[in-house]
């Protein structure tokens, strides 16, 4: 008897956490997305470096996860993104990170739609990625 006079308070107190928190997210959506931007981009960037698809295809995703960070960082429309708007865009928001940005982007696009066979290193560029994206985010709230 004396456990339900315990439980029902403490159950009441995490209902009503919950659903604040879950109001918070549904209202603030913009925010939260701006918010988890990097850690998303991050974590898509850790599964491509586990997988053992070609390297055409790793590229492709690399480009795809870079213009999904941008789009919920600055709220925008992402996936539709070329390097030069992204260009203009950051030459406004974080001019320190554009260059190495766009020049990661175009590099990136070449090998993936050029026709050509690029001999890229995977390595380097996700760390070239992780580092310009790391600056995009620190200067970008």
């Amino acid at each position: 008897m004396m456990i339900c006079f315990i439980f029902s308070p403490l159950l009441y107190g995490a209902t009503f956490f919950y659903l604040r928190r879950k109001n918070y997210y549904k209202n603030n959506l913009k925010i939260v997305q701006k918010n988890r931007a990097y850690k998303i981009f991050l974590s898509s960037l850790h599964k491509l470096k586990k997988k053992n698809d070609n390297q055409n295809e790793i590229i492709k995703n690399i480009l795809e996860s870079i213009k999904i960070f941008i789009g919920n960082k600055l709220s925008i429309s992402g996936t539709a993104l070329t390097a030069d708007e992204i260009k203009k865009i950051l030459k406004q928001k974080c001019p320190e990170a554009e260059g190495g940005l766009y020049q990661l982007m175009s590099e990136l696009e070449i090998a993936c739609y050029g026709g050509a066979d690029q001999d890229i290193n995977l390595k380097q560029t996700f760390q070239q990625a992780e580092s310009h994206l790391a600056k995009i985010n620190k200067k970008i709230k």
